[in-house]
């Protein structure tokens, strides 16, 4: 019965307050769960007890992460190198580099090798060529451009049904036979005059690119009248057409083949005729090992392989001709230009390199020969990025130890959690302690060198300055110009302390999350171990579960109880109905 049925029942009671009285019952049978520290507020504890492990948990998973970049070979072991004429030289330094500062002197600037096609690649056009064929430079577009002869200026028409030869031969009728025009053998096109009047080609209000994709705006003109007008040769490959297809233009056909490949300096590159353009295998070349850069030549209509090195370029076609169609190879006359050395000293010793990138001289350093003169290369340890990685780590370390001093002390969610509080011990121990071991690059677990220090305290990573008050040193700090000036002097000690110190951590913090942090690249989460944390949450889920079944068993038995009360006073009610009717008969029997 609903709220307003027990209003009802309210009023049939003759005035008494059924309604009232069943809530207060209700609320009695549920104060379990409502009254302060019932039900209700216990749940809300242990769920918020859980959130705060989690959050725990969280940050120290981020500070076991941090441990990764902290052990790295290239946080502690990056240098940086300053060259003291960028004009001269360039430099980088990586992993392992010497440092120190070398005196280099470049005394001969060398040249690359290139490989160029031995002709033109493309087919050559011809006067029965339409204008709207595939082999030139540009496609043509229809309508008028400018020719010019003795000061006379005729507009010359093209139509997309038009032959090359139909644009000449209408040339030569605006001026009346006084001039001709052919196509060679050579695919370049002749155009004669018959008098002493010079020509030009096209203008700016030309509606027709004709003039200018066949080059005969930039016509040679030779004689001294009569004159002759000679463009360079025309007809091109096409870049963006598949190799195999008859709209590539290719001169010499490429076989198909979806399987193709050819060997630039002995490195094997693919390509499908029927799908790779031109275009796409000459980047596949240049993204490829091969030691080249390839690129085409759209004047001379050659394609060019440019050596990044002195070293001659090779080629050879392993299954199809496309090296052969492309004139690279030695059949096809291909133009193989030797390259010369780089000459250069270094501390005075004299040296040469077969490429500009001097990879081979300084332990760890490539040098880029720009110019020719004398300068100086410093090669220094990077302490900014290690520097970095430190205040990083301490940021994460300090945020995550305060976190527990939050929560496990006075009036903290998690007061007095001896968990906790010897987890926080832990870190702190394993951070500010004694290093006895390190890793290798290997990742190796070894013992520790006999350096002068044996803790992050030498190394300007503490709690704080000695007799610092109590209360002030909870947190880790950083002496950045300690920490700078021990990474100048023996990096490899600072390395091998910090990476001692995070073999620890991270095995405090692997007991409380559960993840295997191997510290040199792979972090696995093994399923068979399970971290602290993992226990914890499991822990407070079984606390909420049961709290939750039991916040359902009291409101089950009162939903149960308040429908038995709403029954008992609504018999209640009838009884007292058939009463006063009762009663009413019988005053209506004796003549009341």
């Amino acid at each position: 019965m609903g709220i307003n049925s027990m209003q009802l029942l309210t009023q049939m009671m003759g005035g008494i307050d059924t309604n009232s009285i069943i809530q207060q019952l209700d609320y009695i049978n549920r104060q379990a769960i409502y009254q302060p520290g019932g039900l209700n507020d216990q749940l809300s504890k242990i769920q918020q007890q859980q959130t705060d492990w989690r959050n725990v948990n969280n940050s120290a998973l981020t500070l076991q992460n941090l441990l990764q970049t902290l052990a790295s070979s290239t946080t502690f072991g990056s240098f940086t190198a300053t060259p003291a004429d960028t004009t001269i030289l360039s430099a980088s330094a990586g992993t392992g580099a010497a440092p120190g500062t070398y005196t280099i002197n470049v005394t001969g600037i060398g040249s690359n090798a290139t490989l160029t096609s031995g002709g033109r690649i493309g087919q050559l056009i011809s006067g029965t060529d339409s204008v709207t064929a595939t082999k030139f430079s540009a496609a043509i577009t229809t309508g008028n451009f400018a020719v010019t002869k003795g000061g006379q200026t005729q507009y010359i028409a093209v139509n997309s049904t038009d032959t090359i030869q139909d644009v000449l031969n209408r040339i030569s009728s605006a001026f009346g036979g006084t001039v001709s025009g052919t196509v060679n053998g050579s695919g370049q096109i002749v155009i004669t005059t018959t008098d002493n009047q010079q020509m030009t080609f096209g203008s700016a209000g030309d509606t027709s690119n004709f003039a200018h994709v066949l080059g005969l705006d930039v016509a040679q003109q030779s004689g001294s009248g009569p004159y002759t007008y000679t463009t360079t040769a025309q007809g091109q490959v096409q870049l963006g057409q598949a190799v195999g297809s008859a709209a590539a233009n290719f001169g010499t056909a490429v076989t198909s083949t979806t399987t193709g490949d050819f060997k630039i300096n002995n490195i094997d590159i693919t390509y499908d005729t029927t799908k790779d353009s031109l275009s796409v295998i000459l980047n596949r070349i240049n993204t490829s090992n091969a030691g080249v850069t390839a690129s085409y030549d759209p004047i001379n209509d050659k394609v060019i392989l440019t050596s990044k090195s002195s070293q001659p370029v090779t080629v050879q076609d392993v299954t199809g001709n496309l090296m052969h169609a492309l004139q690279l190879d030695t059949a096809s006359g291909a133009v193989s230009t030797a390259g010369s050395n780089w000459t250069f000293s270094v501390n005075g010793t004299l040296m040469t390199s077969v490429s500009s990138a001097v990879t081979n001289v300084i332990p760890g350093v490539t040098v880029n020969l720009l110019k020719t003169g004398q300068t100086t290369l410093t090669i220094s340890s990077n302490t900014s990025q290690a520097v970095t990685a430190v205040q990083n780590f301490v940021s994460q370390f300090n945020s995550l130890y305060n976190m527990i001093g939050n929560l496990i002390g006075k009036d903290g969610d998690l007061q007095g959690d001896a968990t906790l509080a010897s987890f926080q011990a832990n870190i702190r121990d394993a951070v500010t302690g004694p290093i006895t071991q390190t890793m290798d690059n290997s990742g190796n677990t070894v013992p520790l060198p006999n350096y002068p220090q044996n803790s992050l305290m030498g190394i300007g990573i503490s709690t704080g300055a000695i007799g610092s008050p109590v209360g002030t040193t909870n947190s880790l700090t950083v002496d950045t110009n300690k920490l700078t000036a021990a990474l100048q002097q023996n990096p490899a000690m600072v390395r091998d302390l910090i990476t001692g110190m995070a073999l620890k951590l991270n095995q405090v913090l692997t007991n409380m999350t559960g993840m295997v942090n191997t510290l040199n690249g792979s972090s696995v989460n093994v399923s068979q171990l399970t971290g602290i944390s993992t226990s914890q949450d499991q822990l407070y889920q079984n606390m909420i579960k049961d709290l939750q079944d039991q916040i359902q068993q009291v409101n089950d038995m009162a939903d149960q109880q308040k429908q038995l009360l709403i029954a008992q006073f609504t018999a209640m009610n009838e009884a007292i109905s058939q009463s006063h009717m009762q009663g009413n008969a019988l005053l209506g029997f004796l003549g009341h």
